[in-house]
């Protein structure tokens, strides 16, 4: 799958090849445009006329030249239901359209909205296609973002945005110095996925991180805790709840503790700030088992040993003979006993960032 994604006034327009989003409970009223009856095919209908056509959603433009089309028309076929619309804007006038929700979008919230647009192949010139949100239908209202260089093939645009005002509509607006058309069809609005991940099968000693975007509000993990990240302890199922826009979400991951990879292994930091807080002010080799024959020999760049020690619960703090080393690099290597079955020894070379 390809993304295209711009960020334009506050807002990310993400167009894809195929949907990835679940429906929300917030709703366009008519969001596929389907008129009173069956007016069939209707082409520059003034402002007026479009409204008492359509239920739901209002002409504002300057042009007041709205199109409604079904698939008999010659236009194509609509994405969703019956009929399609088709705005058009020439010499500097505008045309708009505003469509309702059934509740009002508020400040501070991230929505996405999904819909369909294409550009009519006459089109001439530069154009601009606009969408905002208003609290009223009189205007264009708060600009969400615009685009050009559509297709001429129905396209599929999700859009990510936070409103600055409370909104009871979004509107859509062409606009162009010459001649442009384009269809629009199937507004609405759509829900992320909380994805933890697959159920995981690993070696318990392993710090594993759960991690949902911080888009999200009302974050509840199962343990109650509120955290844009969780760190599992013990293996289980873990779940999170949590709200965008309008949308309940919800996952759930299941930790299962496999000894088979629990083999012993070592995990050595590659840096470490002696001014940091505990753990991270020193160097200590971790493991999932009871070390065994332990060594560990610390080189500065020149070969020297500096530091070393065969009880791995001692921590390195950066100094050699009571004096501080200074920061840069130093090459690790330690021995320890890998296979205890086996009598087998390991021997791992690495390099650690001292810094100050």
């Amino acid at each position: 799958m390809t993304t295209k994604k711009i960020s334009i006034a506050g807002a990310i327009l993400f167009m894809v090849a195929f949907g990835i989003f679940s429906l929300s409970g917030q709703k366009f009223i008519n969001g596929s445009f389907e008129p009173r009856g069956d007016p069939g095919c209707r082409e520059n209908i003034s402002n007026q006329a479009f409204n008492s056509l359509m239920p739901d959603v209002i002409g504002l433009g300057e042009v007041s030249k709205l199109d409604l089309y079904n698939f008999t028309c010659g236009k194509g076929a609509p994405i969703e239901g019956n009929y399609f619309v088709g705005l058009e804007a020439e010499a500097g006038l505008t045309d708009a359209i505003a469509i309702p929700l059934d509740e009002n979008i508020v400040p501070n919230k991230f929505y996405y909205i999904e819909f369909y647009a294409r550009l009519d192949a006459e089109t001439k010139g530069e154009y601009n296609l606009a969408l905002g949100v208003n609290i009223n239908s009189t205007s264009h209202g708060n600009l969400l973002f615009t685009f050009r260089d559509m297709p001429t093939r129905w396209q599929k645009y999700t859009l990510l945005f936070r409103t600055p005002i409370v909104a009871k509509y979004v509107t859509v607006l062409i606009e162009t110095r010459d001649k442009a058309k384009i269809y629009i069809d199937d507004f609405k609005f759509s829900c992320p996925r909380i994805d933890l991940g697959r159920d995981t099968t690993y070696c318990a000693y392993e710090e594993r991180l759960l991690e949902i975007s911080k888009s999200f509000t009302d974050v509840q993990w199962n343990d109650g805790s509120s955290d844009f990240t969780f760190t599992p302890t013990v293996p289980g199922i873990y779940s999170v709840k949590a709200n965008f826009g309008a949308c309940a979400l919800q996952d759930t991951i299941r930790l299962i503790e496999d000894p088979a990879l629990c083999a012993c292994k070592i995990y050595v930091p590659n840096i470490f700030n002696t001014e940091s807080q505990p753990p991270n002010n020193t160097f200590k080799v971790r493991a999932n088992c009871d070390l065994k024959a332990f060594n560990l020999e610390i080189f500065d760049r020149w070969g020297n040993i500096v530091f070393q020690s065969e009880d791995p619960n001692l921590d390195w703090n950066g100094m050699s003979q009571n004096k501080k080393l200074p920061p840069g690099t130093y090459i690790c290597a330690i021995t320890y006993l890998e296979d205890i079955v086996n009598n087998k020894l390991r021997r791992e070379i690495s390099t650690v960032t001292l810094v100050r």
